[in-house]
């Protein structure tokens, strides 16, 4: 059987652009887009995300054998990706609190201060 895809034109409604969609169910429902370049982002929000990512070098604070590490910001716990000489490690983590998690001992064995790279990536709390 085949099926069929139609997407309604979004319509300027007190200035927001919205967009009217039938569910599965068959009910109507309107969808707000985020502005009005209507499949873009807006600039709020680019720079809203901008502000809040954060690559952080974390070589200096690596210690052979030390599972613990501390950022200098405070990040969002589901954000955070750690990458070690250029491998995502982030598996191997555990988040302890809003500026601190533990490496899997594997991998802090490796670790080798002046000679290996380690990165964290995140979105800073608010």
């Amino acid at each position: 059987m085949a099926g069929t895809s139609y997407t309604a034109p979004a319509i300027l409604v007190d200035g927001k652009y919205t967009r009217r969609f039938r569910t599965s169910d068959g009910t109507f429902r309107t969808e707000i887009l985020e502005d009005e370049d209507v499949g873009g982002v807006s600039t709020i929000t680019v720079a809203s995300i901008v502000a809040n990512f954060t690559v952080e070098d974390m070589s200096t604070k690596i210690v052979t054998g030390e599972t613990t590490l501390t950022t200098d910001n405070d990040f969002v716990s589901t954000s955070i990706c750690v990458y070690f000489n250029g491998m995502n490690i982030t598996q191997n983590i555990t988040v302890i609190n809003d500026n601190s998690f533990n490496v899997n001992s594997h991998w802090a064995n490796l670790f080798v201060n002046g000679e290996d790279t380690l990165l964290a990536v995140y979105f800073t709390s608010e």
